[in-house]
Formats: C-alpha cells, structure tokens, sequence
C-alpha cells in the first residue's frame, strides 16, 4: 500500500546503512561522507510499555532525525508510531472482550501479549527502508509475527511500492518469480509442496526491504511456508534485474 506524506523535501546526503535492531535510547548515527562533507541521520528507539489485566505490550520503534528533512522524517516517525498504536489498540480491545466472555464461561485465560520491534536496513539519501515486527500471542500452542515494510522514498516523501523500482511495463515479476523458485528448490523442505513445484509468485502488494543496495522479498508466516519455518526471505541478486530497474534507482 503507497501512502503520500505531503511535505516539502530537500535532498540530504546519506550513506547506506545496515543495521539491527536497536537497543535502549542510545542514538545510533549512519552517514559516509560526500563531497568532503559528512552527513548524518541518527536512528533513536522509542520505547512504549504497558501492562494490565488483559495484555501486556512492549513496542519499540525507530525515530529517524537528521538536520536536514526534519519535517519528512517527523512524519515518518508519526505514521510509524500511529501504526503500531493502532494494532495495540486493537488487540486491547479483542482481549477486553474475549476476558470478559471468558468470565462469564469461568474460563481462565491467559494474559494477551503484544511485542513490537523493528530492523532499518537502509538510510540514505534517497530511501528509508524499515521493517516493524510486531509478535502477538492470544493463547494456543505459540503467537503469530507479523513484519510489516515501510520503504519511503525522501525525494517525493512517499511511501513507496515494489513496482516503483521498475522501468515502466517490465515483466519485473517474471525475474524475480523464477530467482524465487530457483532459491525454493535448493532448499524445499522449508516449504509447502505446492510451492516447491509451482511458485505461486509475487503480488501488486508484495512486502520487500532494500538491504546493502539489494532487494529482499519476503513471505510472512503461512504464506508459502510452515509456521516452523518462519519469516522467509528471498535476497534478489542485482546482476538479474539490471534490465527492468528503473533508471532513478541505479546508482
């Protein structure tokens, strides 16, 4: 999904980053220098607890800031925090609901946890790339992990989709389709059986990061895998997309 942030950009000079996830409030700083000037965007986690009858939630979120763009990233650290708020928000409601249900029924449960955390893998002067995990366990055998993209693109301040990478009408999922099932078959026990022998394929709405200027697809859980496989992830070797590859993203 491609959501606009309407703030006036201006370009700043940032080094690729690779990085986990952070711990603390300690300030993590990613910058290289250009021109003979260095420039840096510094990556600080905000931490938000709670804990109450029903759940208990730990979120950790990353807060871009940068003397330069300060609007842009505000906003981008907005929507980062307003997301995860309203899945934690949600799950307040669905555990008030199913406790009191429970009650009724004297039916113990128990207590509903929510954890998020987050990965940046890219912070440079043209892309953020970040992805938001968020573990939610409403009781059963184990939780379910979700891990949510968000790629924006600092040069128009929108959120930015798998397709905008692309040179316009290239069969982009035709390349990265047959990368994908080539990488399934080395190792298809990961897998459900029918996606060893036909990959389903990518979709419009495909999750994706940018990790050391590379692009990585990924398929949550279920998706194409057991949930004893996890999240999968796909590194697309670049050499295979240099035909389809939009020209503003070649460096």
């Amino acid at each position: 999904m491609k959501r606009k942030i309407f703030i006036p950009v201006m370009l700043i000079l940032i080094g690729s980053v690779t990085a986990g996830c952070a711990n603390g409030m300690t300030p993590s700083t990613y910058g290289s220098k250009q021109q003979g000037i260095v420039q840096t965007l510094e990556v600080e986690t905000k931490a938000i607890s709670d804990d109450n009858e029903t759940l208990e939630s730990s979120i950790k979120l990353p807060v871009f800031s940068s003397e330069n763009n300060k609007e842009l990233l505000n906003e981008i650290n907005t929507l980062l925090e307003k997301d995860a708020l309203k899945i934690k928000e949600e799950l307040s409601q669905m555990a008030e609901n199913d406790f009191k249900d429970a009650k009724k029924e004297n039916i113990e449960l128990h207590k509903y946890e929510l954890l998020v955390d987050y990965e940046v893998y890219t912070a440079n002067s043209e892309l953020i790339s970040v992805t938001v995990l968020n573990y939610q366990y409403t009781g059963g055998a184990h939780g379910m992990s979700v891990k949510v993209p968000y790629n924006f693109d600092l040069r128009t301040g929108k959120e930015i989709a798998l397709e905008d990478f692309f040179k316009e009408g290239s069969d982009y999922k035709k390349v990265i389709n047959e990368e994908i099932q080539k990488q399934i078959k080395e190792d298809p026990d990961k897998f459900f059986p029918d996606e060893v022998e036909v990959f389903s394929g990518i979709n419009d709405e495909q999750s994706f990061f940018i990790k050391d200027g590379k692009l990585v697809i990924y398929f949550g859980q279920y998706e194409i895998a057991p949930y004893s496989s996890g999240i999968i992830e796909f590194e697309i070797p670049n050499s295979i997309l240099k035909d389809v590859v939009s020209p503003s993203f070649i460096k």
